[in-house]
């Protein structure tokens, strides 16, 4: 089981793993209670946005560093020995996970505990009790976020995160895929009619081998997209909302899309396994082998010492740290509303 491809998924489990401990809970938290205060402290508020950020980079970069990896050993058999080692595996995944640590550093500074400002106009007597000691925010209304303060950086990190660590790695995996299916194929197109059954069972695993390819790129878009939708969507929020040309149907949409993003970004982490299940019966039989052991998995598919090795495909989770407008923590703040709750209602 030592090969490079293993490798590769080991370092990739690792990630999901870590998205999965560390920023779930933190979410779940968020949905079933307030969403401010904030109770964590700004330390944490601060490691828990760099550890999900900087694992979701190494997801990602993983992915594409395995898929370029199959794409030479389908596409470029015979140059695969060159590149296609357990020594460059290992440097490329160490590399992969440092220039994680390095982008995701940013995060550690720029995400702070926020207050929610007071609007210009309610500075009045309901609103005195309210009133935190600098005198334009609310007490009690802390949450986790990026530094609302430094409009133009949290722009570049997210752009940055946008092209660098999605746009950029859709293209390559897409063109890397698109290349192994028309190889694929056009070996299939060779095989029609195989003339031993060596050939019928390879043809049978690229045909396998092409559904797992395809799935791995519908969910990436999937998972991948409405995140960063968000993301790009609460820059301009932000700016028309400080000029008053928002309309409530706009954040309503953006709150759907708040949601729907952490759910496929969690969803697709905790899929992966059954994805592999379904599209890869080499992975059935090593899953079975290691939680149920080596004879209950000789019973269910009747093999006998198989030493397999595990070529499979796999999707990747999205970007942590969704941006929140402040709009879409509170309902709107105006003089009228006087008794404004100060904690989300969900």
């Amino acid at each position: 089981m030592q090969t490079p491809t293993n490798y590769y998924l080991f370092s990739l489990a690792i990630s999901d793993l870590l998205v999965l401990i560390l920023g779930l809970p933190m979410e779940l938290y968020g949905v079933f209670d307030a969403v401010y205060p904030y109770h964590f402290g700004e330390f944490v508020c601060k490691l828990r946005a760099f550890l999900v950020e900087f694992t979701s980079y190494a997801s990602i970069l993983t992915i594409t560093c395995f898929s370029i990896e199959r794409w030479l050993a389908i596409c470029f058999p015979l140059r695969i020995k060159m590149f296609s080692t357990l020594h460059r595996a290992i440097r490329v995944i160490i590399a992969v996970w440092v220039i994680a640590f390095v982008a995701a550093t940013p995060f550690f500074f720029i995400v702070v505990i926020n207050k929610l400002e007071l609007p210009e106009d309610a500075i009045s007597q309901p609103w005195t009790h309210l009133v935190s000691t600098d005198g334009k925010t609310i007490d009690g209304t802390e949450y986790c976020a990026m530094d609302v303060s430094k409009p133009n950086e949290q722009k570049r990190l997210i752009y940055i995160a946008f092209f660098v660590f999605f746009l950029l790695p859709a293209v390559l995996i897409s063109v890397v895929y698109f290349h192994i299916v028309l190889k694929l194929k056009s070996v299939d197109h060779l095989l029609k009619e195989p003339s031993n059954d060596s050939m019928m069972k390879k043809n049978k695993s690229r045909r396998s081998l092409l559904k797992v390819l395809v799935s791995v790129v519908v969910m990436f878009f999937l998972c991948w997209l409405p995140f960063h939708i968000q993301r790009l969507l609460s820059i301009y929020l932000t700016e028309f909302q400080e000029t008053g040309q928002t309309s409530p149907a706009v954040h309503y949409i953006f709150n759907i899309v708040f949601y729907t993003s952490g759910y496929c970004y969690y969803s697709n982490s905790a899929c992966n396994p059954i994805l592999y299940n379904i599209l890869s019966e080499k992975y059935r039989i090593a899953f079975c082998r290691t939680i149920l052991g080596e004879k209950i998995a000789q019973k269910m598919f009747n093999i006998k010492n198989k030493n397999l090795t595990m070529n499979t495909y796999v999707s990747v989770p999205y970007f942590p740290q969704r941006t929140p407008t402040k709009r879409s923590l509170q309902n709107q703040l105006n003089p009228q509303k006087c008794a404004l709750p100060l904690r989300s209602e969900h």
